[in-house]
């Protein structure tokens, strides 16, 4: 404290430590102790190391997004940021690239565990609502670290980001991907006794441009092939 006083900086250190950290802690907190989260982006994590693995996986799922003009984002790796935008940034990829990263996969002869999972109603539902839950979480983030916010002001910008959190429970973030999943998605269900996924729900990816005019939409569509 005393050496950015004599270098003249007024950095409210107070908050940077309080709040910002104990966000980070938070969001940490969410993704090792509840369970679903944890598999989900553990998972989405071997995925990204999948390809991160093989510059020939790399080359070839960017052939397959150029091939279908389909959009595709660079998967990040682990810890080249904080573990929030890791997350982010990591779920957001998948999605993005999830017609490309599917059609890879159905080609591919050691990736069916990733293709059976990629294809869960359920764990895509998650992922969606997830990102939802990021994007609020990032801008809660952004607003702490901002100057608008002084310590005093932590019980009130915290209440408001849990009660936004209250409504994403209620109703998808409005231009989200769990808004997107929602309207697009097609559920075929495994009904044969000879299906080891009986009873269960996945979805496809179409082919297809969405007829959505929102860049995202182009992007992923949630609708069976």
């Amino acid at each position: 404290m005393r050496q950015l006083q004599e270098n003249g900086k007024d950095v409210p250190l107070l908050k940077i430590w309080c709040a910002v950290h104990c966000s980070a802690l938070a969001w940490n907190s969410v993704c090792s102790s509840v369970a679903e989260v944890n598999y989900l982006i553990r998972d989405a994590a071997a995925l990204a190391t999948y390809f991160h693995s093989s510059g020939g996986r790399t080359r070839e799922l960017h052939k397959v997004a150029t091939e279908n003009k389909f959009k595709v984002l660079r998967l990040p790796q682990y810890f080249e940021v904080r573990w929030s935008q890791y997350t982010s940034q990591l779920l957001r990829s998948i999605l993005t690239n999830m017609r490309a990263i599917l059609m890879y996969l159905k080609t591919s002869p050691d990736a069916d565990g990733y293709l059976k999972n990629l294809l869960k109603k359920d764990r895509l539902h998650l992922s969606c609502f997830l990102m939802g839950v990021v994007m609020l979480y990032s801008r809660f983030q952004m607003k702490l670290q901002s100057d608008s916010v002084l310590v005093f002001d932590l019980a009130k910008e915290r209440d408001k980001f849990l009660a936004r959190l209250a409504t994403a429970k209620e109703k998808p973030v409005i231009g989200g991907w769990e808004e997107l999943f929602l309207s697009t998605i097609k559920v075929i269900l495994h009904e044969s006794d000879e299906s080891e996924n009986e009873g269960e729900e996945s979805v496809g990816i179409s082919r297809d441009k969405t007829r959505n005019t929102n860049q995202k939409a182009k992007a992923a569509s949630f609708v069976c092939y």
